[in-house]
């Protein structure tokens, strides 16, 4: 037998893994047993098995006393999270909102946007009143004793309703009631966006006459209904036709017991097809006709559309009649929105609203003197005297386009004495030379609006950085006597600075009568769900030095900064803007600046984040 040390491990028993490492207590004198095979003794057998039965003993004791542990541990583990838990409910039971007052709780209500929506194409309305109630009884208490958050009733329809046709017709009709009955005696806004009328046309109809019918029954007032159409062109057929089906059932609240009450009556974004049948278009006209209380009509689409223009002329004609006459329907008109452009030149100039809507208080159009379209060979020629005045109109929107001529050529012959507030939206087609070169009518505003104190400047984003450095000088030219200028800032480019230079130079030359400047700034790249082009907006050192030589030269100018950020933002953007201008805030308080700084949440109607309209959302809250 061999005895070399090194073959000494192919005797021994190899131990397990996890007892490799740990020490262990053995009788000395059993100890050479595991150094090699040799059989134990008869004396040596009984040690070993009195040693055994004394080890298991022990381990059984010890296993006894781990499974107690353990079952300890685990006790205490639940107790524990008991302990959490209970922490967790005192939280719960002490939360602040618990101990608002009502006062509180309807200052919270009413702060929020009644609806919220961030892609309107695939995700439902959720209206925040109705989420702010399932809060608690309390909540829900306040919220239902707030009549004026269940007014407005926006229902979207997509092509995922067709499925369940009887099932949403039913949801739907128990949401009206729900908002009909909670707003009181307060008249309803009804939005309807449609966004597939395929196979959807039954049921919008369907639901629409049905709430024509529940107010006429509860004398319920139907005070402004939105229809806004994004359906496709291979759509649009269909989609009229369904439009023209909603505005027939308005007569069934339009008998001589009952009436709706509807006052202003929104269409936007019909008529996408280009080659739509004879006689299938939607009649303005006879909608005015046949709803006696509509005295706001907001129609069109804002897009280039080549036949709008020429249907607007074809209306203008249609309803005059000799010199005098005008269709009584158009002049009850308070307020008129045309988002379609209008380039033909006898509906550029804007002296047709005298005759046409001699009650109109607000107006706001889209008007193109880029081109000089003729309808036909043999136009209507309007007969107006060279100088025609407006006596009621107080408030004018304007998107502008043109090349080398003023921003007042649509106005020129006009005089609007009453009017107080010009918002005025610049295309990015518009073109301003140096002004001894412009062609076509330079006069100042003073001729035209003689009381004209605002003015509003807005850009179509998102081409604020293609502004042309003429433009402020133009509108200082033209608008040389205004106390109040808004304007609306990109905060995707620095034209901020430019602007604030050109008000920092030679107060007694630019705007000298300004007592009220404000500045508003939005994000329209930021809208867009993933990638956003880096923001070009200056450092808070350079805004700050810019905004501190405007307050040097105009010491008694009272300025303001809204920071404008809408519900529809990409939430980088969002964090973005919402941390520089709190530091902004905190920083001009601190140098003294004395500029107020605001975070201002808005929630815009938007139609398509690429064209995103800032005129049309300074006049949408006006025809509600």
């Amino acid at each position: 037998m061999l005895q070399d040390e090194k073959y000494i491990d192919n005797r021994r028993a190899p131990w397990p893994e996890d007892l490799l490492s740990v020490p262990f207590n053995f009788p000395e004198s059993l100890h050479h047993l595991l150094t090699h095979n040799n059989p134990p003794s008869s004396q040596e057998l009984d040690e070993l098995k009195a040693f055994k039965q004394n080890v298991q003993s022990k381990y059984q004791e010890t296993e006894e006393k781990i499974r107690l542990l353990q079952a300890e541990l685990e006790r205490l583990k639940e107790e524990s999270q008991r302990h959490q838990k209970q922490i967790f409910a005192c939280n719960v039971a002490q939360a602040p909102f618990r101990l608002l007052t009502s006062d509180l709780l309807y200052q919270i209500a009413a702060g929020f946007p009644q609806h919220y929506s961030r892609e309107k194409e695939i995700t439902p309305a959720i209206h925040i009143p109705m989420i702010l109630s399932h809060v608690s009884s309390s909540w829900r208490s306040t919220v239902h004793q707030m009549p004026n958050l269940w007014q407005e009733i926006l229902l979207i329809w997509t092509s995922r309703e067709i499925i369940h046709e009887s099932d949403d017709l039913h949801r739907r009709t128990r949401q009206a009631e729900h908002f009909i009955r909670l707003s009181g005696v307060l008249p309803l806004h009804v939005a309807l966006y449609i966004y597939d009328s395929s196979g959807l046309a039954h049921s919008i109809v369907r639901f629409f006459r049905w709430m024509v019918a529940h107010c006429v029954e509860n004398n319920k007032r139907l005070q402004s209904l939105q229809v806004y159409d994004r359906t496709m062109d291979v759509e649009a057929k269909e989609s009229i036709v369904c439009l023209r089906r909603l505005i027939r059932s308005l007569d069934l609240g339009n008998t001589a017991n009952n009436t709706l009450g509807l006052r202003s009556f929104i269409i936007r974004g019909y008529g996408y097809a280009e080659d739509l049948e004879e006689g299938i278009e939607i009649d303005i006209t006879k909608i005015l006709e046949q709803n006696l209380d509509v005295c706001n009509i907001w129609f069109g689409r804002s897009c280039d559309d080549d036949d709008a223009s020429a249907k607007f002329l074809q209306l203008l004609t249609s309803n005059f009649s000799g010199t005098t006459h005008v269709n009584p329907a158009w002049t009850k008109l308070v307020k008129l929105c045309i988002s379609s452009t209008l380039h033909h030149r006898e509906v550029r100039n804007l002296r047709w609203l005298a005759k046409l809507c001699p009650n109109l208080e607000i107006v706001s159009l889209c008007i193109d003197m880029g081109q000089s379209s003729v309808l036909y060979d043999h136009a209507p020629a309007f007969e107006f005297d060279s100088t025609v005045v407006h006596h009621k109109l107080k408030t004018i929107g304007l998107e502008f386009s043109g090349r080398n001529c003023s921003v007042l050529a649509p106005f020129e012959g006009c005089v609007f004495p009453d009017v107080a507030s010009l918002h005025l939206q610049i295309s990015r087609k518009s073109v301003w030379p140096d002004l001894p070169t412009m062609s076509v009518f330079t006069g100042a505003s003073s001729s035209i609006f003689p009381d004209l104190q605002k003015l509003t400047l807005t850009s179509s984003l998102p081409s604020f950085e293609n502004f042309r450095p003429q433009l402020l000088p133009h509108l200082n030219h033209v608008f040389h006597a205004i106390s109040d200028f808004t304007i609306f800032l990109d905060f995707e480019n620095q034209y901020v600075i430019k602007f604030l230079e050109f008000m920092s130079e030679t107060p007694a030359r630019h705007f000298p009568n300004l007592r009220k400047l404000q500045l508003q700034v939005i994000s329209a790249n930021g809208n867009y769900h993933g990638y956003i082009r880096a923001s070009k907006w200056p450092s808070l050192t350079e805004f700050g030095a810019a905004l501190q030589k405007v307050k040097l030269a105009r010491p008694s100018v009272i300025m303001t900064l809204d920071c404008l950020l809408d519900m529809s933002l990409y939430w980088r953007r969002y964090s973005e803007m919402l941390a520089y201008f709190r530091k902004a805030e905190k920083v001009f308080r601190k140098d003294g600046l004395g500029i107020e700084v605001r975070i201002v949440h808005t929630n815009w109607d938007l139609e398509d984040i690429a064209e995103f309209d800032p005129l049309q959302q300074c006049f949408l809250p006006l025809f509600r």
